[in-house]
């Protein structure tokens, strides 16, 4: 029998059967492409299956997996741990990644890393910021539905009596003329 394929595009509710072929693949070639030894990849990696796996749990309406989301109100403003488990997040940082509250506190701030994101800038941002500085950047996120959107990011350590014990993001729209390409 031959196999069909899924058009993702399309405005419908998938059910499992329809979405896990498609989910499949895209972890293969996403796999395919990292190197499991590299931790920063793989939790990129575990927070795209995850994703995967919500869409198909919840049978979520999917429009396009690479379509654009565009805030362009707004400041987006979260917090973390040391270790980049979000604490805080208010409601346009909610609105913009797609998940609520519940669904982010606790979690990894790297399940809205994007794949197109280059694994450097994170590096570079972690080295920044353990040194007691703040770091600025343009990032692409992955949001809860499979679109993106993109952010210029200022974050700076939150410092109680001289010791760094967690991080504040503050986030708005990025212009066009401030993207890369990714």
């Amino acid at each position: 029998m031959a196999q069909q394929s899924t058009d993702l595009s399309a405005d419908k509710t998938y059910q499992y059967s329809e979405f896990k072929d498609v989910f499949v693949d895209s972890a293969k070639s996403y796999f395919s492409e990292v190197a499991v030894k590299d931790k920063d990849k793989f939790d990129v990696f575990e927070a795209r299956k995850n994703h995967f796996k919500s869409l198909i749990n919840g049978k979520t309406r999917v429009k396009n997996l690479d379509e654009e989301y565009i805030f362009e109100k707004g400041i987006l403003i979260s917090s973390t741990d040391l270790n980049g488990t979000i604490t805080y997040a208010n409601s346009k940082f909610c609105e913009a990644c797609g998940y609520s509250l519940v669904e982010l506190v606790g979690k990894n701030h790297n399940i809205l890393r994007h794949p197109s994101m280059p694994s450097e800038l994170f590096a570079d941002m972690w080295s920044t910021l353990k040194n007691n500085k703040g770091w600025m950047g343009i990032v692409k996120n992955l949001r809860k539905d499979g679109r993106y959107y993109w952010a210029h990011i200022h974050i700076t350590p939150i410092l109680n009596d001289n010791k760094i014990t967690g991080y504040s993001s503050v986030s708005k729209p990025a212009m066009r003329s401030e993207l890369p390409s990714c």
